[in-house]
């Protein structure tokens, strides 16, 4: 269901040119006679990249269906990352990095364990 550019807020998760991005900033802009626009600094959730884009109030942005889980660290298995959903006990493997794992055990309150 889209939405008009002018509801972008942010934290907010849209869909752009096909890749799901988060709303850092915007600001809601009228220059003179000029129409309405809205800049905004987007972040790639896939690639973690941030970029600026400008909307015009007649654009339509999708927002994104997402859900969001709390996840537990568990271990470190070469690379890969295991986390587990403590609501459902299901388990999770993350092989990007420790940037990504350090954001999860930084978020856990814990000290890395690794």
């Amino acid at each position: 269901m889209a939405v008009p550019a002018t509801q972008i807020r942010r934290g907010m998760v849209i869909v752009f040119e096909g890749e799901p991005v988060r709303v850092v900033e915007f600001r809601h802009h009228t220059p003179g006679n000029l129409r309405a626009m809205v800049q905004a600094k987007l972040k790639s959730l896939r690639t973690g990249s941030s970029f600026d884009h400008r909307f015009r109030a007649a654009d339509s942005i999708e927002p994104a269906s997402m859900e969001t889980h709390e996840l537990e660290y568990m271990y470190d298995a070469g690379g890969t990352y295991h986390f587990m959903n403590s609501s459902n006990y299901d388990q999770n493997r993350d092989g990007r990095g420790s940037a990504r794992r350090q954001r999860a055990v930084d978020a856990a309150g814990d000290e890395d364990p690794g």
